[in-house]
């Protein structure tokens, strides 16, 4: 019942429109409800730009290595602690993210020294987020 009425509202809403379309009218009729912040999101969903691991190696993004310790810290060979360790990276020494690991806690990164491996997240900040020490 409620469906036929909203209908029915939608079809009297205005004389014109059809001249302005159905979206660009229900828009309008929506944003004056409380639910004109969903709308608005919801309408904005073309916008947004998927990331690619192309652009995220283009923007070589910097991050710093971080442990509580100070210690030294793995790069492995793959996105898991099972994985090899290619070599240690110590405290404070600066890398490159190459990509995030879909659905884990991994940073593809590149050491100073070109090489490539894995770290995981809890041990990366953004370099520009870092405390000076």
């Amino acid at each position: 019942m409620a469906y036929k009425a909203l209908l029915l509202l939608l079809l009297t809403l205005s004389s014109n429109v059809h001249a302005q379309g159905w979206g660009s009218k229900l828009g309008e009729w929506l944003s004056d409800f409380p639910i004109a912040d969903g709308w608005n999101w919801l309408i904005t969903l073309n916008d947004v730009v998927r990331i690619t691991p192309d652009m995220v190696r283009a923007a070589r993004l910097q991050y710093v290595v971080v442990t509580e310790s100070g210690s030294n810290v793995f790069v492995r060979s793959a996105a898991s602690t099972k994985a090899s360790a290619l070599t240690q990276i110590a405290h404070g020494s600066v890398v490159i993210l190459l990509a995030k690991e879909p659905f884990t806690p991994w940073f593809e990164v590149e050491l100073p020294d070109g090489t490539i491996g894995y770290i995981h997240q809890s041990l990366l900040a953004p370099l520009s987020n870092t405390p000076k020490q």
